[in-house]
């Protein structure tokens, strides 16, 4: 029976940490182990992560970026799901789930980000009918969704989007 390790790495892993991680992850894959990583796509132009995820996919990682990721996640042969237990606390500390359901749904959620995320070794292309791209989709949804103060003399009153180059503009 083939091993699954699926993962969700939202944040730029330190240099020390990819190191440490590159032996672990080529002894999995050396034994058969698959591997699939959800990094966010910031990855992509930080070199020490573009070349630590270009040599773990020479040996047999899957690796996808995408604009927006929840928090850590580690799933074992969808079966056991490790996550922070508290992901704003600055100690790391984590929970072990093995309760199905729960278990199910986390590896929902980890597929359906995995379907929409990009290989890394494809660029990511805007989209043909609005010509954005998947970063710019997902700031738009953020600035859409968040509370915002329109009034002139509010302090986070600072960005003006336009699509004319002579309207005037607002600065803090």
């Amino acid at each position: 029976m083939p091993f699954h390790i699926c993962s969700i790495v939202p944040a730029q892993m330190p240099p020390e940490a990819l190191e440490a991680s590159r032996a672990l992850d080529e002894d999995l894959l050396a034994r058969g182990v698959a591997l699939k990583t959800l990094c966010h796509e910031g990855a992509r132009t930080n070199p020490r992560s573009l070349a630590y995820g270009r040599s773990m996919a020479a040996v047999g990682a899957q690796l996808r970026t995408a604009p927006a990721l929840p928090h850590r996640l580690l799933l074992v042969d969808r079966a056991t799901a490790l996550a922070p237990l508290d992901p704003a606390a600055p100690a790391p500390s984590a929970v072990l789930v093995t309760t199905p359901g729960i278990v199910a749904a986390l590896a929902e959620l980890f597929d359906r980000i995995w379907a929409d995320a990009v290989p890394l070794e494809q660029a990511s292309a805007p989209d043909r009918a609005t010509g954005i791209t998947a970063g710019e989709r997902e700031l738009l949804r953020i600035l859409s969704t968040r509370p915002y103060d329109w009034s002139p003399t509010s302090a986070t009153n600072w960005l003006w989007i336009t699509s004319s180059p002579t309207a005037p503009r607002s600065a803090p």
